[in-house]
């Protein structure tokens, strides 16, 4: 089992080459990540947007929703191999 935060040069000291062995995608990715080496590949959530959803949510009288979707950037770098 691969734990859930990984050090891409730890891990291809273990397992192999990244990306030519295997592909690395991060989620929430930090700005660090692009330093990483390889640069890691990234899911970026929209953190401003949730934000100001939440604090809409927060601040209207009405009813909003349970929940809402917001697009993520898939930032692609060096550590998937693409």
């Amino acid at each position: 089992r691969i734990p859930e935060v990984v050090d891409p040069q730890a891990l291809a000291v273990a397992a192999g080459r990244v990306p030519d062995d295997l592909a690395v995608v991060s989620f929430d990715g930090t700005v660090e990540t692009e330093f990483c080496w390889p640069p890691l590949t990234t899911s970026r959530q929209p953190t401003t947007a949730m934000a100001q959803a939440a604090v809409r949510a927060v601040l209207r009288d009405e009813q909003v929703a349970d929940h809402q979707r917001l697009a993520m950037d898939l930032v692609i770098r060096d550590s998937c191999g693409c």
